[in-house]
């Protein structure tokens, strides 16, 4: 560049109109000398702006030109040009073809700043590779807008879908720690139930993102459908949270529908889903280690022809507390468990006193309860004679009739259900089976302790209740536990029993006979009457992963179909072109218009912003002085 003559004794003319000098650009002549003239048309311009030549139209031709060497573009400097002062000349004048400055690029700062004038070209195209690729679609507001409405759905459902397979897979599985084979690391409780309520919540999470996009579409779409007056504006664009409002659902419709749908999914989904994984108790089948009674292992007699100490023991604990022992400690923890055995039931039987051992009241003598054990005369074993007086003890005498009952004790096979879910219990059921006499007589193991269940139970109702009646007074007597047990209701003014004979006494002997599962009843620990039963199975109580497929598949199709119908309604509205962005750029560039602002250049703004006294103003403002 050639710089101007500044001296003092020359004045800048004042600018005329400038054209660009064609000549110095297409005419390959050498450039010839001339003289300047004082009334020469060239003037000087400002230092550092591009040379222009003020010309009249009959003298274009005879300005200089450069001549053009080795390319087009490469310019060599006429050496006149250096003598004639207040010419200046650029080769981005020469150069850019017209010479007439871009007043859009003169505000560029590469133009305007010297620092930035030896900067890259302009408009390079990006680099390839995957971060430039995706930096430039997340830079398209269009595509990332699909992304959004479209992509999350599906990204949405692809999440849900992984939550249905992942409570599948723990789906009736122990809640103790679980392997994943295909990670080879292990799973417990917490973090099962953790990681069930992440995908949930990322569910969720996904689809509002997907209606929060479809609402910023609305809301253009709106604008674009229809004027709303501007005091209006405001609840409209505040409409996730002013949608109740029922002016809004008058103008503003699907807005508000969808602002309901977003408050209702970010509410709802992760609450009613979680629920589907849960952990609950269930029966689980597997091998035991289980006992049963054997009666035929064990001799119950002892010497002098009585039951031993602890099967008489077991009978009147059973009576006392009015129901079977429980067999513990369990044998295989929160469990039930099925056994097969062989004991005696009670069948009895009412009897006239004249079939009984037992002899008439005296006069002084009242019997209310007596009992007596004597031999089956029809078979083998004991046969038990109960008698029984009940009533007001100021009423009864000697013409009120007993109630007589002869039982007897038989072959019964006791199907029994043990569970120890809820503390023991013993569900049975008795099946009797006749006897078989053995033809030589000889009694085995097994019939001696039908025997001994008898004496057992013999001494557990024996003893006697009397009414001694002493002129027209009488006092009761007594020797029986029945009295104090809740079989009996014993006062000193009446005598009465819970139910009656025929089901009391029988109740009772079953009672003992479950009762043999509690513990061995033989006369030493060299014997036993309970037994290994080969192959035990039960149930045993494990609490599992339970996974509710219905609520789980239920709650997220409904989601899935409701937020893909928002979708395609955001979708609708972009592609039509009524849709847009909430960025704060594009909602600064929408409300600055050039309509809105009433000047031109509206759409330029500044690369930086501050806020100086509530108002966004350029940084280069000058910050209010504070008092």
């Amino acid at each position: 560049m050639i710089t101007p003559d500044t001296s003092d004794d020359q004045k800048s003319p004042p600018r005329e109109t400038t054209v660009p000098d064609p000549s110095l650009a297409v005419t390959p002549e050498p450039l010839e000398e001339q003289n300047s003239s004082a009334n020469s048309p060239v003037r000087t311009m400002e230092t550092g702006r591009p040379p222009y030549a003020t010309v009249g139209s009959s003298e274009i031709n005879a300005l200089p030109t450069l001549p053009l060497t080795k390319s087009p573009d490469a310019t060599v400097a006429n050496p006149a040009m250096a003598e004639q002062r207040g010419v200046a000349s650029s080769k981005n004048s020469v150069t850019s073809g017209t010479g007439i400055p871009n007043l859009v690029k003169a505000q560029d700062p590469k133009t305007t700043d010297p620092e930035k004038q030896d900067n890259a070209p302009e408009n390079l195209s990006p680099k390839g590779g995957a971060w430039n690729w995706i930096k430039s679609f997340w830079a398209d507001e269009v595509k990332f807008s699909h992304v959004k409405m479209g992509g999350f759905v599906v990204i949405g459902t692809c999440v849900a879908l992984a939550h249905h397979f992942f409570c599948n897979f723990l789906s009736g599985r122990p809640s103790t720690s679980v392997e994943f084979s295909f990670l080879k690391f292990t799973l417990d409780l917490p973090w099962a139930l953790t990681i069930g309520n992440g995908l949930a919540w990322l569910v969720q999470f996904l689809f509002t993102l997907s209606i929060g996009e479809v609402i910023a579409q609305r809301f253009w779409h709106l604008l674009h459908s229809k004027p709303i007056d501007l005091e209006k504006m405001d609840d409209v664009y505040q409409i996730q949270t002013t949608f109740w409002k029922p002016s809004l659902w008058h103008y503003a419709t699907t807005l508000s529908v969808l602002a309901a749908i977003l408050l209702a999914m970010s509410a709802t989904l992760s609450t009613f889903t979680s629920p589907a994984l849960s952990v609950g108790p269930v029966l689980l089948y597997g091998p035991c280690s289980l006992s049963t009674v054997d009666l035929g292992s064990s001799e119950l007699l002892v010497a002098g022809g009585s039951a031993t100490p602890a099967l008489v023991q077991l009978a009147i604990r059973t009576l006392e507390s009015g129901s079977y022992l429980p067999p513990l400690p369990s044998p295989c923890g929160n469990c039930t468990y099925n056994v097969m055995y062989t004991a005696p039931a009670l069948q009895c039987s009412h009897i006239d006193i004249a079939s009984s051992p037992f002899l008439n009241d005296s006069a002084t003598d009242i019997v209310l309860w007596n009992t007596t054990l004597g031999q089956d005369p029809n078979g083998f074993g004991y046969e038990l004679f109960v008698w029984l007086r009940q009533g007001n003890l100021a009423t009864l005498g000697n013409n009120a009739e007993p109630e007589i009952v002869s039982c007897k004790a038989l072959n019964a096979t006791y199907y029994a259900s043990v569970g120890y879910i809820t503390g023991a219990m013993v569900n049975t059921t008795v099946q009797i089976i006749p006897y078989v006499n053995n033809p030589s007589g000889d009694f085995t193991i097994q019939q001696t302790a039908f025997d001994a269940m008898m004496l057992a139970l013999y001494a557990t109702v024996r003893g006697t209740l009397d009414l001694v009646v002493t002129g027209k007074s009488g006092s009761a007597s007594e020797s029986s536990l029945i009295a104090y047990s809740p079989v009996g209701n014993f006062t000193t003014a009446s005598w009465t029993i819970n139910g009656d004979l025929l089901t009391v006494l029988p109740s009772l002997m079953q009672n003992i006979s479950i009762g043999l599962l509690a513990k061995s009843v033989a006369a030493d620990t060299t014997s036993s009457t309970l037994s290994s039963v080969p192959d035990g199975h039960c149930s045993v109580e494990t609490f599992v992963y339970q996974y509710d497929r219905v609520r789980l598949l239920g709650v997220y199709g409904i989601g899935i179909l409701v937020t893909a119908i928002c979708a395609v309604v955001g979708i609708y509205s972009l592609r039509t072109g009524k849709g847009g962005s909430m960025s704060f750029k594009n909602m600064m560039l929408a409300i600055l218009s050039p309509q809105m602002t009433g000047k031109e250049g509206a759409d330029v703004l500044p690369s930086l912003i501050r806020a100086v006294n509530g108002r966004f103003v350029p940084a280069e403002h000058p910050a209010p002085v504070l008092g």
